[in-house]
This record gives structure tokens, C-alpha cells and sequence, in this order.
């Protein structure tokens, strides 16, 4: 069974042509133009009437009375339309032997259709080409399609120089172009410029089917088409940015435990990607210890109410914290390294992100994707704890009302009101004041976790 590991917008190319048509309306041949294209055919290379000229032969076969003002315009039409070339540039049509008048491919063509093309007009248009379903779309499909490359998206080199010439033929009888007569020819098509590449994305899952990654787009033939790309591509276009392979692969990881596709098979945890970590925090979790590897992506969409504790060796000072705008929610920095287990990315009350490496196959190259899996937090003492309570620690060494709250987040009531007390006296305040202090800490800390949603007790830390 088929297990969907994620989804992501693709980029499908379309290309857009610039076209040149020339096209005719047909008539039906005359009756001179054709006894014309029959003799010159049939009679110009025979012994006995080669020699014959044209009027001659209209005058004693046919009895044409004084053929001749007949006879040359019919020849000179033919002539200009490409039925029949002349041999001798200086002679008047009218008096030109059979001999002298060769039939073209043209001329054989009219003769076996029994029609005769007009004057030739040119117009020009566009077209929408989709090369993956090899079709011409029709022109209301380009509202669908932007000329901004998307970040993930097939190549569309591939298809760079295609001109689906007998396409495009199929396609201007059905266009409606005010200027085409449905009597009307096609007579060539010339492309008048590169062709300009347009997107639409679409979404695309990634599954895993039996140990081997297969990507899922909306339609079989776009489905086909990806997955019979190399292996190569399919890893760099798109599963290098969907599983972040820069940002996780390589020593990122290399200590991560490796798993087999098996074991995801029969886990029923919450296994992710981790560029999408963000929107995958639990919505309860009201604190977050978060790898620096996936700092910057919980920062960028953090919930209110949420406090993100992460921890960078390069920063200027021993700790920031930073509120948000509206002032319920921060983010606490440490300067020092990641403080938990490698394989540990992200800590929140109930739960922890772990890392590890899928072993998987595409096509028939092994890769390993980096993925984190949601597991419950241990309820015995472990290392984040520790965590915790040197944070607490080194926030209530300055009494300053934004970081003294900090601690309210993992402390519940009564605790949190001792050490903060202890603190505010042990800086000189007079036991009322504290008492003050501590009473607006409770009041803001309480109207925070009322604009999440949380308080009193349903938060589990009351």
C-alpha cells in the first residue's frame, strides 16, 4: 500500500508560439485550366503531340474556335499558381508547344483534387502548446498560466525545440480566427520567434509504494512523465527542495538513525518533512525547543501564545528575547549549541520531533531523505528539563518584566510565583512590590494565553 509522505506545487511548462500562416480557399478547376493540366501531364512527352502547340490543340481536338484569347490567361493562371513552369521565358504562353509546358507536384496535386488555390494570405497568431499531453490548448486555458518560473518545476529546456507543426494545422479550423473560411487551406506554417515558456502549477504528492519514491501528479499522462525522468532529476528538481536535502542532508544527518520504508509502513506516528515543520508543531504546544536547523522556519510562522526557545553559538550576546508586535509571543535565543541529542530537533510539552533517514529507492538509485517523525515526550526526567531550568535561571538575572515572564510558559502557578518572588527580593524590592509585580506578570501571562484560545487549566499549566 501506497503511503503519501507529503505534498508540493509544481511547476507544468506550456509554451506559447508565435506562428505565421499562409492559407488559400480553394476553387474547383475550370474546365480549360484542367483539359490544360490533363495534356501537359499526359501529352507533353508523347512522340506524336509534344510538338502540338497549346492553341493547336484546343482548335483540332476540341474544336475551340480561335482558342487563342482563351487558351492564355488559362495558361498565365497557371503559370503564376505553380501548376506549370515554362521551358522557353520569352515565348507568349498561348503559342508554347506541350513540350514546352512541364505539370508540377502542385499542378498533379490541383489536377487529382480537382481544386485550384487562391491568391495566398498570410496572418499571425499564437498558440498555447502543452508538450506534456502533446496538445494545442485552447486560448481561454492561458488565464491558468503565469510567464514567473516557480521555484519547483519540470524542465522546460526539454521541450525547447519542439514546433508541433501538424498540431497547430489541426487546431486553426477549430480556432475560430475571424479571417479563416472553412473552404480554407493551410498552406504552410513558419515560426516567428522562440517560443515564450508559461506556468501553471499543480499539486504533486510524494508516495512511497513499496520502498520506492513515486511522485503524484493530477493526471496520468503528467504522472507518467515525471516518473519516468532519471533518477537524477527527480532527486535535484524536486525531492532535494520538498525533503531539504541542503539544509538536512549530509552531516546534518549522517548521525540520524536510518530506517527502512517497512518500518514506516506499520509506524503510526506523524511522520513529516522538515521544510514543513512549522505548520506541523502541535496546535496545543504553547513552548517549543527547537534545533537550530529549524529555527528560522518556527520563527517565520509562529502562533500567539507560543514561546520558541532555540540556541545559536554565533550570537553577539549570552541571550535575546524578542516579542512580537502585538506581544504574545517570543522568541528566546540562547549563545550557546544545540544542548539535546543530535536526532532531536524540536521539544514541546507532550511531544518531540526526532530525526531520521528514510531509505528509500528512486527508480533504482538508493537515496536517503531526511524526515522527522512526532513522537510523545518521555515522562521521565530527561534532558530538556534541564533545558528549562537554565533558561529560568539565566532570565531572572536581570529583573526586567519581558524576560521574567518567560518562565511562566513551562512553570506552572505556584513555583513560578516562589522563584520570581525570590528574585524581585533578593533585587531589593519591598514585599509588597513584588507581590504587585508578580500579580501583573499572572494578568499578562493570562490575557497572552486568552488570545490563543488556552487558559486556566485547559492548558495543562495552570
Amino acid at each position: 500500500m501506497a503511503i503519501r509522505l507529503t505534498e508540493f506545487r509544481v511547476g507544468l511548462p506550456a509554451l506559447r508560439f508565435a506562428v505565421e500562416i499562409a492559407h488559400s480557399v480553394p476553387r474547383i478547376l475550370t474546365a480549360f485550366e484542367r483539359i490544360t493540366l490533363l495534356m501537359c501531364d499526359r501529352l507533353s512527352a508523347d512522340p506524336l503531340f509534344r510538338r502540338l502547340p497549346v492553341v493547336r490543340a484546343f482548335e483540332d481536338f476540341l474544336c475551340v474556335p480561335d482558342a487563342a484569347p482563351i487558351v492564355g490567361p488559362v495558361i498565365n493562371e497557371l503559370i503564376t499558381l505553380g501548376a506549370v513552369v515554362t521551358k522557353r521565358k520569352d515565348a507568349d504562353p498561348q503559342w508554347l508547344r506541350l513540350e514546352e509546358l512541364e505539370i508540377t507536384g502542385a499542378g498533379q496535386q490541383m489536377l487529382a483534387e480537382n481544386e485550384i488555390a487562391a491568391q495566398t494570405q498570410v496572418h499571425e497568431e499564437s498558440f498555447l502548446f502543452d508538450p506534456i499531453a502533446g496538445k494545442i490548448l485552447p486560448e481561454e486555458d492561458l488565464i491558468r498560466y503565469s510567464p514567473q518560473p516557480p521555484s519547483i518545476r519540470v524542465d522546460a529546456e526539454a521541450f525547447r525545440n519542439l514546433f508541433p507543426e501538424n498540431l497547430i494545422r489541426k487546431a486553426i479550423p477549430e480556432a475560430r480566427f475571424s479571417w479563416w473560411r472553412p473552404q480554407a487551406r493551410v498552406q504552410g506554417l513558419r515560426q516567428l520567434a522562440e517560443p515564450e515558456i508559461l506556468w501553471r502549477e499543480v499539486m504533486a504528492g510524494v508516495h512511497l509504494d513499496d520502498g520506492r519514491i513515486m511522485l503524484q501528479l493530477p493526471n496520468e499522462t503528467e504522472t507518467e512523465y515525471v516518473n519516468r525522468l532519471s533518477s537524477q532529476e527527480i532527486v535535484e528538481r524536486f525531492l532535494r527542495p520538498v525533503f531539504g536535502l541542503d539544509r538536512f542532508g549530509g552531516q546534518q544527518s549522517e548521525t540520524w538513525p536510518t530506517v527502512l520504508p517497512s518500518s514506516v509502513d506499520s509506524d503510526t506516528r506523524h511522520w513529516i518533512v522538515l521544510p514543513r515543520f512549522a505548520e506541523t508543531i502541535p496546535e496545543s504546544a504553547r513552548w517549543c525547543i527547537v534545533h537550530p536547523s529549524l529555527q528560522s522556519l518556527a520563527f517565520s510562522v509562529q502562533a500567539p501564545g507560543r514561546l520558541i526557545i532555540g540556541f545559536d553559538p554565533r550570537l553577539s550576546r549570552d541571550l535575546t528575547v524578542e516579542w512580537n508586535s502585538a506581544g504574545d509571543s517570543c522568541q528566546v535565543t540562547r549563545r550557546t549549541s544545540w544542548p539535546l541529542p543530535p536526532d532531536v530537533l524540536c521539544v514541546c510539552e507532550r511531544e518531540m520531533l526526532i530525526g531520521r533517514r528514510l531509505q528509500v529507492r528512486v527508480q533504482d538509485e538508493e537515496v536517503l531523505l531526511p524526515a522527522g517523525v512526532w513522537t510523545p515526550q518521555p515522562t521521565s526526567e530527561s534532558d530538556q528539563f534541564d533545558v528549562l531550568r537554565d533558561l529560568a535561571s539565566k532570565l531572572r538575572q536581570t529583573v526586567n518584566e519581558d524576560h521574567l515572564l518567560i518562565p511562566r510558559w513551562w512553570q506552572s502557578k505556584d513555583p513560578f510565583e516562589t522563584e520570581t518572588r525570590e528574585t524581585l527580593v533578593a533585587a531589593g524590592y519591598s514585599v509588597s512590590k513584588a507581590e504587585a509585580f508578580i500579580a501583573r506578570l499572572q494578568t499578562r501571562y493570562t490575557t497572552i494565553q486568552e488570545r490563543r484560545g488556552i487558559c486556566g487549566t485547559r492548558d495543562g499549566n495552570p
